[in-house]
């Protein structure tokens, strides 16, 4: 049997205070709970407090078969948490508070070693608010040799555009969704078809592969010097959308890792996916992951 494919996901690690109750979750941890439950040999380099949300976190985590050895407990700045509402669609909507342990990543030790030990490595945009994190986390994606994969995680107030197309250039492959799309060109969201989007999306950024979500319309890639394919999400009954695109990404690490690419099938089985986490309560949830079709 191959061996697992070696995950790195880099960011904010936090609880959501949903009206439901508290949920582990931050979309890199999100990344990485899914990534293990896919298959794939996840790890999380992070920060949390040394207080009791940050107990709570790591006994979680430990139990979800997550590596946490990269996650430095900090004494002073608390665990992160968001104040999160979910709307008549099921749709989340976040409020962040600031100096919180995630946004001291970079007092985390880094071993040069670590450059070369994974095989993806996954990051966000929001634990990229401040520079001291942003200038880290460019500097372990400059020296690393693995894929490299950025979620853009637009989270008002903290979306400078320059900063994110700056920290969005470093990865070999983009993931977004509509809206995110849209700021990244500096145009209005709905402005144009999704395929247009993508297509001028994938020019600015020289031709990277680009994913585009489309909420529970599916989504859309694009390769390099191809076609667009799209792929549409099944119909389910949805509960809440808290973790589903980060099960997505987490789905399309896993495919991108294994070829190289995204066919259609692919696509599929990402829509399929995160469809599945937003069927059940908070950002990682039990659930049995879907199959994935493969054809060559």
């Amino acid at each position: 049997m191959p061996q697992p494919h070696r995950i790195l996901s880099i960011g904010e690690i936090l609880w959501d205070c949903l009206p439901q109750g508290l949920f582990l979750g931050g979309a890199p941890l999100n990344v990485a709970y899914h990534v293990r439950k896919l298959g794939g040999d996840s790890t999380i380099l992070s920060r949390i407090g040394s207080d009791f949300l940050g107990d709570q976190a790591m006994i979680r985590i430990r139990n979800s078969g997550i590596d946490d050895a990269l996650i430095v407990r900090d004494t002073e700045l608390p665990t992160g948490y968001v104040n999160a509402t979910i709307d008549d669609n099921g749709d989340a909507h976040y409020e962040f508070p600031e100096e919180v342990a995630w946004d001291a990543i970079h007092r985390n030790p880094v071993n040069e070693a670590w450059f070369s030990a994974w095989d993806v490595i996954v990051f966000g945009t929001l634990a990229l608010r401040h520079a001291p994190n942003r200038e880290f986390v460019s500097r372990f994606l400059v020296n690393s040799p693995g894929l490299k994969i950025c979620d853009i995680n637009l989270r008002p107030p903290f979306q400078d555009r320059m900063e994110i197309l700056d920290i969005a250039s470093k990865a070999d492959v983009l993931k977004m969704n509509q809206v995110e799309a849209a700021f990244l060109l500096g145009m209005r969201p709905g402005s144009m078809p999704a395929e247009v989007l993508l297509r001028k999306v994938s020019d600015f950024f020289e031709d990277k592969p680009v994913c585009v979500t489309l909420g529970g319309q599916g989504a859309l890639f694009r390769a390099p010097g191809s076609m667009p394919i799209r792929a549409h999400a099944p119909v389910a009954e949805v509960i809440d959308t808290v973790g589903s695109g980060d099960a997505f990404t987490a789905a399309l690490v896993i495919a991108f890792a294994d070829d190289g690419n995204i066919s259609v099938q692919d696509l599929e089985w990402c829509c399929k996916v995160g469809t599945t986490v937003a069927t059940k309560p908070g950002a990682m949830p039990h659930y049995p992951a879907p199959m994935r079709q493969r054809f060559t």
